[in-house]
């Protein structure tokens, strides 16, 4: 109930720190699809225009991804920057087409449910407590307004709202589940040779001819990395900061506009009720019935014949304060509906109101303890106002240049004089790195180094999109010198290559002997008897799981593809370690592996939701898809 009180709460103090949560979203928010000017806008979704700056921005995490997935080392030459790019675009076209179909059907987030929200994140906390100078140092560090927070995350809430109503309304039955239990829980009775590389140590002896030769052929292997230089143009609040003065008059006006919701502690009253609700369509005589009731109550209370929380216990119809003793706990301006929060804020401490009536039913409102007010004096947070005042400021000078350098870098995407003169900015150099970044300075950060190996920058020898290096932090690229990567001399390498040569050597023996023994496991010959030969290794870890971790991951994947074996036979299967090892991998028995009770309970449930999960996502895409059919969309070939 006091949640469903709170959802009418209208507060200033919740509406001010609402927008703060958008510090929790890391992902392109809202206002990211429409700033900019026109001309930065390549598509539109509903008439909300989605900017090139969301699409490089998303592109460039997507080839962070990659970059994760590929251990660092993406050859942009190995990959479509042009088609990445397009679907960075469909990405947010899709994101468009769903915020504005949950607008559409109505979908709100109340602004007390937000402000409960924030209340509970640990970020905005000191002590267990929502504090309002932690929230406005993450605020200030970030450079963006409340309004702006509130927004982003009323429309990410509403995002989640909708996706969320898809899983729970997929549709998973108890025979699904079962298998994928029995899967799970299956274990395989495992046995296996290993065929390791170094057995073979000794019997290689290679002449450096043939070291020459595999050096000759593998080039590529013993490459010199490539290396480049970048001309730049950065935007960093640093620069800024020297344009802006703040005069006193200026900080006084702020701290009398905020020192309420900000400054103010205390005031907070401890509350406790007692609710008897209304029913739908009762006349006036059953409304007078109950508050008389709720009357009797009170006069019960007065005279002593039974306490508020003997009385809120047996009666009170809001079941949550009512195990309590009708405690709410601690409640401030624009908690509660307005009803509630005058009578409850008329009240003396210990003092029993009358009967109250909101739009839940009648209240029978007590005030057990009220904290006394307090305000910061301006002389404390005059330093704090005046550099929040100033970062601001320089802000909205960012953002404001950091748009204009987007644009012209774009229209003059062969130089960055015209970008320089128009701003004030000195173009700078860097020193050569390579892939990896240098070590400190502009080129260490990841986004230059990303975008100084793009398609756009090294191959085409354009001007970078603009780029964002960190909070109120922008920049513009271009290559001045590209080195290639070159072959390293034979002397420089030979040792190297005469080891990478044997390493291959000995897996291809190792391969050779293991595919006869292969061959001899599946003719039925046992593993014990192929293990007699010196250069193998036999292990016989019994029946195993899929998440045995004495058993190496490839063999455990082969086992579980292994067909189940018929009574008395055995499956047998080959693979190979990352070394080069070669494995034979014989399964003899499947068993499901005995579960107690409470377990299979909750991993029952675990499944359940997962496949819930993979149901909802599933509706998920039949929806985008439909929305993708219907919706008005407009894309600007000539601007991408």
């Amino acid at each position: 109930m006091l949640i469903a009180i709170r959802e009418r709460a209208k507060g200033w103090l919740a509406w001010l720190i609402v927008g703060a949560i958008a510090l929790t979203f890391t992902v392109t928010g809202v206002y990211s699809y429409v700033s900019g000017p026109p001309a930065s806008e390549v598509a539109e979704v509903a008439g909300v225009p989605i900017t090139r700056d969301a699409v490089e921005r998303l592109y460039q995490q997507q080839r962070r991804q990659l970059e994760q997935l590929f251990g660092g080392q993406l050859d942009p030459r190995l990959f479509d920057d042009r088609q990445l790019r397009r679907e960075a675009l469909q990405n947010l076209i899709d994101q468009a087409l769903l915020r504005h179909y949950v607008a559409k059907q109505g979908f709100r987030i109340s602004d007390a449910t937000l402000a409960e929200y924030i209340r509970s994140q640990p970020f905005f906390q000191v002590d267990g407590r929502f504090s309002s100078e932690q929230y406005h140092a993450l605020l200030r560090s970030e450079g963006l307004t409340p309004e702006a927070f509130e927004a982003r995350l009323r429309v990410e809430q509403m995002l989640a709202q909708a996706q969320q109503g898809l899983y729970e309304s997929a549709f998973v039955t108890e025979p699904e589940v079962k298998r994928l239990l029995e899967l799970q829980w299956q274990q395989r009775e495992l046995a296996y040779l290993t065929v390791p590389v170094t057995a073979f140590a000794d019997e290689i002896e290679i002449p450096d001819d043939e070291v020459r030769a595999y050096y000759e052929r593998n080039q590529d292997l013993f490459l010199r990395p490539e290396q480049l230089r970048l001309a730049y143009l950065e935007l960093a609040p640093e620069v800024l900061a020297a344009e802006v003065a703040i005069d006193d008059d200026e900080v006084r006006r702020r701290y009398e506009e905020i020192k309420d919701v900000r400054y103010r502690s205390g005031g907070q009253r401890q509350v406790r009720h007692i609710l008897l609700t209304v029913p739908a369509g009762a006349d006036a005589q059953e409304d007078e019935r109950i508050r008389q009731r709720l009357e009797e109550m009170r006069q019960q209370i007065l005279a002593g014949e039974a306490t508020f929380e003997e009385l809120a216990q047996a009666h009170s119809e809001d079941p949550g304060a009512a195990r309590t003793g009708g405690n709410l706990g601690l409640v401030g301006p624009g908690d509660m509906v307005p009803e509630f929060e005058q009578a409850a804020f008329a009240l003396q401490q210990g003092e029993l109101s009358e009967p109250v009536r909101t739009e839940f039913g009648w209240h029978l409102i007590e005030v057990t303890a009220i904290e006394p007010e307090q305000v910061l004096p301006f002389a404390e947070v005059e330093a704090e106002l005046r550099q929040e005042l100033i970062d601001q400021q320089v802000a909205r000078l960012v953002m404001e240049r950091a748009n204009r350098l987007a644009d012209l870098a774009y229209e003059h995407p062969d130089e960055l004089e015209t970008a320089a003169e128009a701003l004030g900015l000195e173009i700078r150099q860097t020193d050569w790195f390579g892939r990896e970044g240098a070590e400190d300075g502009f080129a260490a950060n990841p986004e230059v180094v990303r975008a100084a190996f793009s398609e756009d920058v090294l191959v085409l020898q354009r001007n970078s999109q603009l780029l964002e290096l960190g909070p109120n932090h922008y920049a513009v690229v271009r290559l001045l010198e590209h080195q290639s990567a070159e072959p390293r001399p034979f002397e420089e390498v030979q040792a190297e290559a005469r080891q990478q040569l044997e390493r291959q050597r000995m897996a291809e023996q190792a391969q050779a002997l293991g595919t006869e023994l292969l061959a001899k496991a599946r003719a039925g010959e046992p593993l014990e008897a192929l293990a007699e030969d010196g250069k193998v290794q036999l292990a016989q870890p019994g029946f195993v799981g899929r998440d045995a971790e004495e058993v190496p991951v490839a063999v455990l994947r082969t086992a579980f593809q292994l067909p189940k074996p018929d009574e008395g036979e055995t499956s047998v299967g080959s693979t190979l370690l990352g070394d080069g090892s070669y494995v034979v991998v014989a399964v003899s028995g499947v068993r499901t592996a005995d579960v107690d009770e409470e377990q299979a309970r909750q991993e029952a449930e675990q499944v359940a939701s997962q496949l819930r999960v993979v149901e909802g996502e599933s509706a998920l895409r039949g929806l985008m898809a439909l929305l993708r059919a219907q919706g008005d969309v407009k894309i600007h070939e000539d601007r991408l």
